[in-house]
């Protein structure tokens, strides 16, 4: 799904439609049928005041909790894509895997890169996150890479946008790669 303004929109206030404005609405339409007394209400300056001060203060936080919560939308419906992979041996690897996207768990993530071969994905490599650049990016390291896919990369084969992340890492496969790697 393609996050956009609607779904989001629908996402974050579906219970509050759903339950509570039908029940804050009714209630307070019921309320204000008994409790108005006839001649009406006066409020005085500093009520008018205060009104007004607690109005833009909840009309702000509004929109700071849109304002947040579409960015965490956004992030949550974009899939971790990789950025680059690079020779180095700074991160005590041969290799660096960039990964731009959200992650739920940052320090320690696993995730895992799989490779887009025709109609299918194979596994390309097994990373674990271990540190995030000024940029956001998320630095990863490999625990597992496959041989085969790993040379066809380093002789320009294919480029980077053959490659996925996927972030649910199944114990399987983790134990795949654990027993590729002793092998």
């Amino acid at each position: 799904m393609q996050p956009n303004i609607p779904t989001y929109l629908g996402w974050i206030f579906r219970v509050f439609f759903r339950w509570w404005w039908a029940a804050l609405s009714g209630t307070a339409s019921i309320a204000a049928l008994f409790w108005t007394p006839q001649s009406g209400i006066t409020l005085s300056n500093i009520a008018v005041t205060a009104m007004i001060f607690v109005v833009l203060t909840l009309s702000f936080l509004t929109v700071s909790v849109l304002v947040q919560g579409w960015a965490l939308y956004w992030d949550r419906g974009h899939q971790p894509e990789v950025v680059s992979i690079r020779r180095s041996k700074d991160l005590g690897s041969d290799w660096i895997f960039v990964i731009n996207g959200y992650l739920q768990e940052s320090g320690g993530a696993l995730i895992e890169v799989r490779r887009l071969l025709e109609d299918t994905e194979v596994p390309f490599a097994l990373v674990r996150v271990v540190g995030i650049t000024e940029k956001g990016y998320y630095q990863a390291v490999p625990i597992w890479l496959s041989a085969g896919n790993l040379r066809d990369f380093t002789q320009h084969k294919f480029d980077l946008s053959a490659l996925r992340a996927k972030t649910s890492v199944t114990y399987e496969r983790v134990l795949e790669a654990f027993n590729e790697s002793v092998e």
